[in-house]
């Protein structure tokens, strides 16, 4: 343990682990892709990107499990947020409020779980730089692949700035610990990229411009046009579907076909069902259901109000900090992400809704053929 007033060196112990954990991730990402990924993109001939999320995204589960596990840990487990749990101690301060009190909660789970248990790591203290060093990994194959939508930019800077900040401040948990239940979500990204990336019969084609929909897992954007009837022949030899796919993309933006998906199969509708559930589920909620926590102790004015002035009372407010912005700075993130969720909610309804008529269309014209054909014969 560190000695209380110790900020220098509470600083220094977050830094180093969250610099720790992103050399991890990518010493981790760096053996997978020498073992696995390196031959797999080889193998099935996949762009540079797409070899390199082969990795990113065992590295993005594994930090999902952790993140989620201990926001829900924290939430539903330790039920640190409700009226009950919060400090009786500082309500009776001049300076604190039972909604000061609330928003002042920094997950310590070393308080509530045995000594040397595996749960002591969900202390926000390991949390928020574990979250850190995953966000800088991820940024740096992110400037490597060089073709991801700048809203996954956005997501990782600003998620990156807020939990600086709430490390600086530890207040606001109550917002941020339902802001990081949402990595759950990633599971079902990943595996719905895998399955529509690794299908054997894959069209060979120049990676596609950056979209919102790769962003939520889609390998390619699809016009509903489009299916594996009407799509190019695919030369079995990778080597020259690899030769095809350089040359198409020499050619100028404008006359460059658009890359094309599988064409939808049951499998891939269901995961793309079960990642439109998990957005519906985590994403949408996310902020509405904190701001919900939060209510359950106070009034939402009480809240906003308490964070304008520094998560103190007007009586102890003492002008303008560095604390102070980063806490306003910090909901207002919080709000925007809340928006951003929305966002990538409605887009991953809208693929799923596409996907759904692409696949009801080829199963019709299926039948027209089918039937025409026995028209023939009889």
């Amino acid at each position: 343990m560190l000695p209380a007033g110790s900020a220098d060196n509470r600083a220094l112990l977050l830094t180093t682990r969250a610099l720790a954990i992103a050399a991890a991730y990518c010493l981790l990402h760096a053996l997978l892709d020498l073992l696995w990924a390196r031959a797999l993109a080889r193998r099935r001939a996949l762009s540079n990107s797409d070899r390199i999320s082969l990795a990113e995204k065992v590295a993005s589960s594994l930090n999902a499990l952790f993140i989620a596990a201990a926001a829900f840990h924290n939430a539903f487990v330790l039920d640190l947020f409700s009226p009950a749990a919060v400090p009786i101690a500082n309500v009776h301060s001049p300076c604190s409020s039972p909604m000061i009190s609330l928003l002042s909660i920094y997950p310590f789970s070393p308080l509530q779980v045995p000594a040397g248990s595996l749960r002591s790591f969900f202390h926000y203290d390991w949390v928020l730089p574990a979250y850190v060093g995953y966000s800088i990994y991820d940024c740096i194959t992110m400037y490597f692949q060089g073709d991801n939508h700048w809203s996954m930019w956005v997501h990782h800077l600003v998620g990156i700035y807020g939990a600086i900040g709430n490390m600086k401040v530890q207040k606001l948990a109550v917002l941020s610990n339902f802001a990081m239940l949402t990595e759950v979500t990633a599971f079902c990204v990943n595996i719905l990229w895998y399955v529509e990336t690794l299908t054997p019969n894959r069209q060979r084609l120049p990676p596609p411009e950056p979209s919102i929909t790769s962003t939520l897992g889609d390998t390619k954007s699809n016009d509903e046009g489009n299916d594996s009837e009407t799509s190019p022949p695919v030369s079995p030899n990778p080597a020259a579907a690899s030769s095809t796919t350089t040359q198409q993309t020499k050619k100028s933006g404008k006359n460059r076909k658009k890359p094309a998906k599988p064409a939808p199969t049951p499998l891939l509708l269901a995961l793309q069902t079960l990642r439109t559930v998990s957005f519906l589920v985590f994403r949408v909620t996310a902020v509405p259901y904190s701001l919900y926590v939060v209510s359950r102790t106070g009034s939402l004015v009480d809240m906003f109000a308490a964070v304008w002035r520094g998560c103190t009372t007007r009586e102890c407010a003492r002008g303008w900090s560095v604390d102070r912005v980063l806490l306003i700075s910090a909901l207002v993130v919080q709000i925007l992400f809340g928006l951003l969720n929305f966002v990538w909610t409605y887009v991953a309804v809208k693929v799923l809704a596409r996907e759904v008529r692409t696949y009801l269309r080829i199963r019709g014209r299926k039948a027209g053929v089918d039937a025409g054909s026995k028209a023939k014969e009889d």
